[in-house]
């Protein structure tokens, strides 16, 4: 289903994120509850539902005072006409992060998400792709984590279209370099063009980041994604033939980004503790989380990877292949 053009999605999602918000905040006393009644009598001494409905209004709320802070802001600098450029993107860049940071501390307070990252040094240097798992909602926050809060680089998204339903993304997002993009860009995709262009202006403060698996891993996913590679491209097919615990990479839209910055290295982001994060049936099963989430980074320099972009599809293959050995060492 296509998304929305701006104005008929806001009509929707501006006003449903106050409508929740007040559900929420109402319903929470009766609501607390009668979850936590019926974890306990089903043994769940955990309150899982208890903690799934607290994330919920924990996560809008941050949601709720992101939106606002960026219509305030806008407010005051006429969207950003009243001021250099260069200071309305900081803003910005400091609004999504700080927004970043309120969802991990929400998910921290409710369910006991810890995230740890084992070679935090690594992201001290930027001009830099980032190609990251993906494997649920919550570990599309982790590059901004990691790059943006705690390194304080710039960080520019390759983020699905979808993304722009929730309104403090789409209202903050879209003041920002980031490229909105469907899931798998065909070779003619204009949308190609548009990340070659972000990828351009990588430098020395500045990360991009893609998920190259395209969509969460499912065991179902690697089948028919394998199934895909055999019949269109038989050699990332063989590469990839041992995967287990990751999507096989799509390569169109990392080889772009490799050719619009023909001087970025790449970083390989990995995590494990989220394998039963995916939907809320999951989450309700995995919280409280007793394990932490741990973050892995490996760094690419440039020389190491082929200019060929058929070889540069291989060579990233080979990447998520030592990736899927180190989740399933670790796991």
């Amino acid at each position: 289903m296509a998304l929305p053009s701006k104005l008929p999605r806001r009509v929707i999602s501006w006003p449903a994120l106050h409508v929740a918000l007040v559900l929420l905040v109402v319903l929470a006393v009766p609501a607390l509850a009668l979850l936590a009644t019926i974890d306990l009598l089903r043994g769940r001494r955990r309150l899982n539902l208890t903690r799934v409905y607290a994330l919920g209004l924990a996560v809008v709320t941050v949601e709720f005072i992101a939106f606002w802070s960026g219509t305030v802001v806008a407010v005051i600098t006429a969207n950003g006409r009243l001021i250099a450029e260069s200071r309305w993107l900081q803003i910005n860049f400091w609004l999504q992060n700080r927004w970043v940071a309120g969802q991990i501390a929400a998910a921290r307070i409710t369910t006991g998400l810890r995230v740890e990252v084992e070679n935090i040094e690594v992201a001290n240097e930027a001009n830099a792709i980032v190609m990251a798992r993906h494997l649920s909602h919550a570990d599309a926050l982790f590059p901004a984590l990691v790059y943006a809060v705690m390194a304080g680089h710039e960080l520019r998204y390759m983020l699905k279209e979808e993304l722009q339903w929730p309104p403090a993304m789409d209202l903050i997002g879209n003041r920002l370099p980031h490229v909105w993009i469907d899931r798998a860009p065909g070779p003619d995709s204009p949308l190609l063009a548009v990340m070659r262009r972000a990828a351009e202006d990588i430098d020395a403060t500045t990360v991009a980041c893609i998920f190259p698996e395209g969509t969460f891993f499912t065991p179902e996913r690697l089948v028919r994604a394998l199934d895909h590679l055999e019949r269109t491209r038989p050699d990332l097919a063989r590469a990839a033939a041992g995967l287990r615990h990751v999507l096989p990479p799509r390569p169109a839209g990392s080889v772009t980004l490799l050719d619009g910055a023909p001087e970025a290295d790449v970083v390989v982001m990995g995590h494990i503790g989220l394998e039963s994060f995916s939907s809320i049936r999951d989450i309700v099963g995995a919280v409280p989380i007793s394990d932490p989430v741990v973050i892995h980074l490996w760094r690419h320099r440039r020389t190491e990877v082929p200019e060929d972009p058929d070889d540069q599809a291989i060579w990233l293959v080979e990447r998520w292949v030592e990736l899927d050995e180190w989740v399933a060492g670790r796991l």
